[in-house]
């Protein structure tokens, strides 16, 4: 809170795992009334004083495709939404963007000239190009990376920031993770392999973060009151079995029932619609009706 608020305070380097630290950060900013957040965080049972005041962000997040990585209007286009935000203010959220930080050494290590009341820094743009770009006083930058990544990352770059760990885990730190880890043990028990693998087998995408992002997500979108702890658990526990594989639930009769609650696992149609694919549904029959007419 304090390094977004003071101006004169260091740019951020946020270490997560995924994508962790940016959906926190875009809840939070989202939340622009003070009440919001500060209800958003009793939930999670995260300190209140570190309640924001209302604040403006862009995120600008980099491109995993080669064809992108190898030619220089990527980096061109991406240095300039990059500057118009400098010049317009508020907090800038830069993720995935390693081939672009060696032009903004400057701002991010905030190596500001005054002209005029106006801060300027310089951003490096090819080999020959290094023009004086507008800096807003109200301007921070928070680049993420993954936590572990930070481990080998160049240690110029490293230094220039303020350095914090923002995860799913670290959020969400309360009994109901550690209830429903232990109910997912407790249903995987039988099955082969380590615990990581008994665990893939019923859930195949389940990793550390798996079970505190549900909580997470559950807690700062729900429209109902999650005060008790087993409204909670419940819900976590209802979305797990909603992610299972059908081979698993077989095996384990006792989930049957709320696995097949709704008909979303019935088809693929209902599943598409169940995640949220429904937009134009009212408008048709279905999403594999053909407008054309026939011929």
């Amino acid at each position: 809170k304090e390094t977004i608020q003071d101006n004169h305070a260091r740019h951020l380097l946020i270490g997560s795992t995924g994508d962790s630290a940016l959906s926190i950060l875009q809840d939070v900013f989202s939340n622009n009334t003070e009440h919001a957040q500060h209800e958003l965080f009793r939930q999670l049972q995260v300190d209140t004083s570190l309640v924001l005041d209302r604040v403006s962000f862009q995120v600008i997040r980099g491109s995993q495709f080669q064809f992108d990585l190898e030619g220089n209007d990527y980096v061109y286009a991406k240095l300039s939404d990059i500057i118009l935000q400098m010049e317009k203010g508020g907090v800038l959220i830069l993720m995935d963007l390693d081939h672009v930080y060696t032009s903004l050494y400057d701002m991010l290590n905030q190596n500001y000239k005054t002209f005029r009341g106006n801060q300027y820094c310089t951003v490096g743009i090819g080999s020959k190009s290094n023009p004086l770009c507008q800096v807003h006083e109200s301007f921070k930058c928070i680049v993420i990376m993954d936590k572990d990544k930070m481990q080998d990352y160049v240690s110029p770059f490293l230094n220039r920031f303020e350095k914090q760990i923002i995860t799913f885990k670290g959020m969400c730190s309360e009994p109901v993770v550690v209830e429903v880890e232990k109910w997912l043990n407790e249903l995987t028990e039988n099955e082969e392999g380590d615990e990581l693998e008994r665990k893939q087998l019923a859930l195949p995408c389940y990793n550390d973060n798996m079970i505190p992002a549900l909580l997470y997500k559950t807690t700062s979108h729900a429209h109902v009151n999650f005060d008790e702890g087993k409204k909670k658990l419940d819900d976590v526990k209802g979305r797990l079995i909603d992610a299972m594989t059908p081979e698993f639930v077989c095996r384990h009769k006792q989930l049957f029932q709320e696995y097949f609650r709704t008909d979303r696992h019935s088809n693929l149609e209902e599943f598409w619609f169940s995640v949220g694919w429904d937009e134009d549904r009212k408008d048709t029959n279905g999403p594999l009706d053909d407008d054309d007419d026939d011929d």
